[in-house]
């Protein structure tokens, strides 16, 4: 509701301005209703998490590294997902969740925790480029994302069964797009062949197999590495 709207709203849901439109879980509020409500000592603790939420999601779509958030986030959607904000206020166990998962989400969004914002550089897990202990999960590999990364498009964007991922190849050798879930588990190759220096590559894929929410392709040229938010909406 600010003087200049920030397109990442557009990712919540559908049509336009979808903020004030899109239900938040079972809040019966939308997300603008959610955000301008100010917590209070019979709301507060459902609404802590649900600010810090909807923040984390922002940055989420605006390609901040989800690595150190991943299970936190999902927590918190699952709680979003059962519970309403009565729900909450009347039980002191989960008032006490939300708090802890908030915090969470509010140490992630103020880059006390991870990488945080979308605006960092070079990303590196593990200086040794090595692998999780589950094969399901994100290499742990440098991701650079330089100016010519931004160039990457998806669209449409949020994805309704069918999209696009369109760039350029920076390097010539392997090319590759993978995607993955919040959780870090892969959940699609997308593409995987070799590609000359300056060539444009248009990468058709389905999500008709996905549920709702936030995914990242993970994209391999040469020796670079790019990642880029997708959102699969219904």
């Amino acid at each position: 509701n600010g003087p200049k709207r920030d397109a990442t709203w557009d990712y919540v849901g559908d049509g336009d301005s979808p903020e004030t439109t899109t239900l938040f879980f079972k809040s019966e509020k939308t997300y603008c209703e959610i955000y301008d409500t100010q917590p209070n000592n019979k709301n507060g603790k459902y609404y802590i998490l649900a600010h810090q939420y909807i923040a984390t999601e922002l940055n989420l779509y605006n390609n901040s590294d989800p690595t150190d958030i991943a299970e936190a986030f999902k927590e918190a959607t699952n709680f979003l997902e059962k519970y309403t904000p009565e729900d909450v206020r009347n039980d002191k166990n989960l008032q006490n969740k939300a708090v802890k998962l908030g915090g969470i989400l509010d140490d992630y969004n103020n880059g006390e925790l991870g990488r945080g914002h979308c605006d960092d550089n070079d990303v590196n897990d593990d200086e040794n480029g090595g692998k999780n202990d589950n094969d399901n999960r994100v290499e742990r590999i440098i991701i650079k994302e330089p100016l010519h990364a931004k160039k990457i498009k998806v669209f449409p964007n949020p994805v309704v069964n069918k999209g696009q991922i369109a760039f350029k190849a920076v390097q010539s050798g392997t090319t590759s797009v993978e995607l993955f879930n919040t959780n870090g588990q892969k959940v699609a190759e997308l593409y995987n062949a070799n590609s000359k220096k300056g060539s444009d590559l248009l990468i058709e894929f389905s999500t008709s197999h996905l549920k709702k929410g936030l995914y990242f392709a993970i994209i391999k040229n040469g020796n670079d590495v790019f990642r880029h938010t997708i959102a699969v909406s219904d």
